[in-house]
């Protein structure tokens, strides 16, 4: 239940279920070991099956070079000469059929070339800053060796401090080996707490009425991060025994860091205590421009 692999239920008795899949593996005629030029019949082992399985992944990355891992795992277990049915300790999803895992590689369309954010609402120094509404250019590139038309893009993202408020562009064409370049062609906010240093996650769907086409890119976002440090406490107007004392009133002290890439303008910190046996006397204090670092 793993998004992306959605493989074979997981068993906490066995554990995941391996191999994966079987590839030939005896009576290979490989390279021998002992001179530089010699073949011989006869080798056996995972040492003459993991090449094989490897050639295959390089073909079918030769046809769509866009493939992700967990792609490749799934047209490879859903394409073999299955051996014995379901998934098993013995052949896993079956022997590897690289004819056939070749010929259900999609073909490769507009995906993620490159990407630049514009700012000029904000501190324009492009990068998504907390509470900016940017502007986004995005290059697609068809990689295939066919003409591919009337292609629509739409970006979307679950990150939970981001708001896309543009998220669809018309791109047309494309032609073989082609790319093409939208400028601000996409919209989206970042709230004004989003932490700093935030990996922002943009999938991306291309779509044409006949095919569709994923990808992906991530940005950084930049923000303020308020962290708390050391603490201590002043009971020199009481005993002066570094405890807390009944009736005592002591000053506390709380070192804080922005260790965030922006400054914090008009910061506030609030103390607050649940105890019925404390009175917070001083709850709040104006720390006004907290500066980076």
């Amino acid at each position: 239940a793993v998004n992306d692999y959605n493989d074979y239920p997981y068993n906490p008795e066995i554990g995941l279920i391996r191999p994966d899949i079987a590839a030939p593996g005896s009576n290979i005629k490989s390279l021998a070991h002992y001179n530089n030029s010699g073949y011989e019949d006869g080798w056996d082992g995972t040492s003459m099956a993991t090449p094989a399985a490897a050639g295959m992944i390089a073909l079918m990355l030769q046809k769509n070079m866009t493939l992700s891992p967990t792609k490749i795992s799934q047209i490879v277990e859903e394409s073999t000469v299955v051996l014995q049915q379901g998934k098993n300790n013995a052949s896993g999803a079956g022997r590897i059929d690289c004819l056939a895992a070749v010929e259900a590689t999609p073909i490769p369309g507009p995906v993620y070339y490159s990407h630049s954010s514009n700012d000029e609402s904000g501190n324009n120094n492009g990068k998504p800053d907390m509470g900016e509404t940017l502007l986004l250019k995005l290059a697609m590139a068809n990689l295939n060796n066919i003409e591919i038309n009337d292609v629509t893009v739409e970006i979307s993202t679950d990150n939970e401090f981001v708001t896309v408020i543009d998220g669809s562009e018309y791109y047309g064409d494309f032609g073989i080996q082609s790319m093409i370049e939208k400028e601000d062609a996409f919209a989206f906010e970042v709230a004004d707490n989003i932490p700093d240093s935030t990996i922002i996650n943009f999938n991306i769907t291309a779509h044409n009425g006949e095919s569709t086409w994923l990808s992906t890119f991530a940005d950084t976002a930049i923000g303020v991060n308020i962290v708390p440090g050391y603490h201590w406490f002043d009971d020199a107007s009481g005993n002066s025994n570094g405890f807390l004392d009944p009736g005592e009133t002591v000053d506390f002290y709380i070192e804080v860091r922005n260790i965030g890439q922006i400054n914090a303008e008009n910061t506030t910190a609030q103390l607050i205590s649940n105890d019925a046996f404390v009175i917070v006397n001083t709850c709040t204090l104006d720390l006004e421009m907290f500066e980076s670092g």
